[in-house]
């Protein structure tokens, strides 16, 4: 019983149960920790918050129905685009309030300083979430060349060897991938001109700022988060496929057995899978719980007027 149990500790660490519970763990300990050196940086909006809890509630919730109710549920078309769906809609919930006393009329306080959607961003974060993204796209488009279509006419195998197939990410299940990639970040970037638009106030114009910088860097992360885990998803069903073989035996000569295209790769899919799906829950979760993400990357350097570009 205990053989059988270590056996199979691998697998149901690598499964979403598995990445839910190590993810947990992590986050407490990152909330905690938080918490003995809190700082004056604002928390994140409840709608943001409330997001970003809901992105890794409706993952879990998905895997959950897919497994009751559909027959394959690893390839159900829309299971690798769900997070950033989710993300996508969380994020269109509802914008950043105005706050009291901010004009309505008027040139802004801040002279000198064109505001734009990357006003307030972090430009570390912002990197990672676009770098991300593409990593994520250049795959999809990658695995969807490499498929071919199954009996049904869905782009969803991967032949190779003598004739073998087996389930692939194709653009059977690429292509939804694409498209809420792409609405979330068309979502991500009105969002972020929301916040920089409104003038700002009269008087407090640090905080003001402080405030929109942490705005911002919370919808970037919602939507970081939302790629992450939908890329974790991506990479570890690649490397799962990909550690896959199919065999022929010929009477009198001997077995031959052939791999896929990258078995050589992956078993470092399947890892890299399961780290970006725990670094997601992480992020989503400390999201959700207010603590995340201060600094992400270190402190960063202030915003420095620049004279030379008239404010508009």
């Amino acid at each position: 019983m205990l053989e059988k149990m270590w056996e199979r500790a691998p697998l149901i660490v690598g499964e979403p149960i598995g990445v839910l519970v190590v993810a947990v763990v992590v986050a407490t300990i990152l909330v905690r920790t938080r918490r003995r050196g809190e700082t004056d940086r604002p928390a994140a909006s409840h709608a943001v918050r409330a997001g970003a809890l809901s992105v890794v509630l409706v993952w879990g919730l998905d895997h959950l129905v897919r497994r009751l109710l559909v027959d394959n549920p690893s390839i159900a078309w829309w299971a690798f685009a769900v997070p950033i769906a989710v993300g996508a809609l969380a994020l269109c919930v509802r914008p950043e309030p105005r706050r009291p006393g901010t004009r309505r009329t008027g040139a802004p306080t801040a002279v000198g300083v064109r505001r734009s959607w990357s006003s307030f961003t972090d430009p570390r974060l912002l990197r990672v979430a676009v770098a991300l993204g593409g990593v994520l796209t250049i795959t999809t488009v990658c695995a969807g060349l490499a498929s071919s279509p199954d009996e049904a006419g869905r782009w969803a195998l991967l032949v190779f060897g003598d004739g073998g197939t087996t389930s692939f990410y194709g653009w059977a299940y690429g292509l939804p991938v694409l498209l809420a990639t792409a609405l979330l970040a068309g979502v991500v970037g009105a969002r972020l001109r929301r916040i920089a638009a409104p003038p700002f106030p009269d008087a407090g114009v640090a905080d003001e700022r402080l405030r929109r910088r942490a705005a911002s860097d919370a919808v970037v992360s919602v939507a970081l988060g939302s790629v992450a885990l939908a890329a974790g998803e991506v990479f570890h069903f690649l490397g799962r496929v990909g550690l896959g073989s199919v065999g022929a035996g010929i009477p009198g000569v001997g077995d031959f057995t052939w791999g896929t295209p990258y078995a050589a790769f992956a078993g470092a899919f399947e890892g890299a899978g399961w780290l970006l799906s725990v670094a997601a829950v992480v992020l989503l979760l400390g999201l959700a719980a207010g603590t995340l993400p201060p600094q992400l990357f270190g402190p960063r350097t202030p915003m420095r007027p620049r004279p030379e570009t008239p404010a508009r």
